[in-house]
């Protein structure tokens, strides 16, 4: 059901931002949305999912992101917490995703995200920072070869 829900709601949310004649979010609004998206990762809810509903969750929760990144950019400028904060739940999520668990689908939709925020370098590489010693902590704790290969292009 939870599948069922997140599908439906990225749909709807994905449609809307990128109509903004139908419905214009202030930053606030978007920081709430990246807000209430990041639980979905915690790990019991991760858990009690099965690997069909885990990827489709991850995919559904990323092309929001990517929705948010494409047709809000400047908005996320002021509420970049709340961005960095699901990037953060993606990465670590990502980071123990084994390959039955499709990592390979999870790396390159993470990769995609990560490539949207290349020209808004300038005013979000203070916060990635964050995501990269997420990463690096990874690699200190042993990383898997196969994972470590799938997050390179992120």
């Amino acid at each position: 059901q939870t599948q069922q829900h997140v599908s439906l709601f990225s749909r709807m949310m994905t449609t809307l931002l990128a109509k903004k004649e139908l419905l214009v979010l202030s930053g606030r609004e978007i920081g709430m949305i990246c807000s209430e998206m990041t639980p979905l990762f915690h790990i019991d809810r991760v858990n009690a999912r099965d690997v069909e509903c885990d990827i489709s969750v991850f995919n559904s929760c990323s092309s929001v992101v990517s929705a948010l990144i494409a047709h809000y950019s400047k908005q996320l400028y002021g509420c970049p917490s709340p961005l960095f904060g699901l990037l953060l739940s993606l990465l670590s999520h990502l980071l123990h995703t084994n390959a039955r668990k499709g990592l390979s689908e999870k790396a390159l939709e993470y990769s995609k995200l990560c490539e949207l925020l290349i020209p808004h370098k300038d005013i979000f590489k203070k916060h990635v920072v964050g995501l990269i010693l997420c990463y690096i902590k990874a690699l200190s704790e042993g990383m898997s070869p196969i994972t470590k290969k799938k997050l390179m292009p992120s």
